[in-house]
């Protein structure tokens, strides 16, 4: 049984592979978890994970890495190679706003946008960028729009023939330094600042993405963790109506047994003294005279014709209101009689 944060369904893996690196599966309940991750595949090469339900409608991340050498079992975190991020349609954008996958070629400092299909195309929209150096990535990033690379379905009239002819990227141009495939005509062109505000976008998805993989391993790791350690010293819980099972429940009524036992054996052994009383109200005295012994009869035997008396009083009422309640329903049930 795992932590409860960790909201856990399945978990499969080989008993002799206990490290994060190491493959395994497992599947979550995704409505309990903040990032709604639905399952995760984990290997020595990639890390594939699952979503459902997510307000940014992402429903697939793969991350691929860096094969790790074979004489280093363990050590720093693996480098990434390549993530991708799949989303799925969000109907309030236009498709060719709405962004289908997005990949980060980490090792190729390139970032790539494919945008959904939309209805009636027969190809969808990709932006591709080239991140900038290491050296312009601080406080005020310059923009140089050879760095884009921008692909439109477009459906153009051909000179010698009657039918519309299908240009999937056929012909490239370049205008300042910007390089385009063949654009969509009836879709305006995207200005520099426009994609310029787009890559800032894609830095920090990036940035945040990748922390979102480091997250991941660090959360899979502490999983490990309580693992063996419940492996190492196993602790199931049991519920309070398990009196069989649940050692807190079983002491306290064992406790409480004790307790009962105790009590019964002290009112056994303890005597009751009938005529402490009456003594009491001669002082208690170490003897007592013969007129004070037939006094203190006289008393029991008057207090006990008296609780004789009220016995039989207590019985004549009791009697009496029964009585009275039986004579009240015989007279009901025949009034209902004679109605019916």
């Amino acid at each position: 049984m795992y932590d409860v944060g960790f909201y856990i369904l399945e978990h499969s893996y080989y008993l002799s592979q206990s490290h994060v690196e190491h493959e395994r599966s497992m599947k979550f309940y995704p409505k309990a978890r903040m990032d709604g991750m639905e399952s995760i595949q984990m290997d020595p090469c990639y890390m594939t994970q699952h979503f459902k339900d997510r307000e940014d409608f992402c429903y697939h991340r793969h991350v691929i890495f860096v094969p790790r050498d074979k004489n280093i079992a363990e050590g720093p975190k693996r480098t990434v190679l390549s993530l991708s991020e799949k989303y799925h349609r969000n109907p309030t954008k236009p498709a060719d706003k709405d962004v289908a996958e997005r990949v980060f070629a980490v090792a190729e400092n390139r970032m790539t946008l494919k945008f959904h299909y939309d209805q009636g195309n027969v190809s969808a929209n990709i932006l591709e960028f080239t991140k900038p150096p290491v050296s312009e990535l601080g406080d005020r990033l310059t923009f140089n729009p050879a760095m884009v690379s921008i692909y439109q379905w477009s459906e153009l009239q051909a000179p010698d023939l009657e039918v519309p002819v299908l240009f999937l990227g056929a012909f490239r141009f370049s205008v300042d330094q910007w390089v385009w495939n063949e654009a969509d005509p009836r879709s305006p062109a995207m200005k520099n600042l426009q994609l310029f505000y787009i890559l800032q976008e894609l830095l920090k998805a990036e940035e945040q993405s990748l922390f979102f993989v480091r997250s991941m391993e660090d959360e899979v790791h502490e999983m490990l963790i309580v693992r063996g350690r419940e492996s190492a010293g196993p602790k199931l819980k049991y519920s309070i109506f398990d009196t069989l099972r649940n050692e807190k429940a079983k002491k306290a009524m064992k406790q409480k047994e004790q307790q009962l036992q105790e009590q019964s054996k002290r009112e056994v052994e303890t005597d009751v003294d009938y005529l402490g009383p009456y003594l009491a109200r001669l002082g208690n005295p170490e003897s007592l005279s013969h007129d004070e012994a037939l006094q203190m009869r006289e008393s029991c035997l008057s207090d006990f014709k008296q609780l004789l008396v009220d016995r039989a009083n207590h019985i004549q009422t009791m009697f009496e209101k029964v009585r009275d309640g039986l004579k009240f329903r015989t007279v009901f049930l025949l009034e209902v009689k004679v109605t019916f």
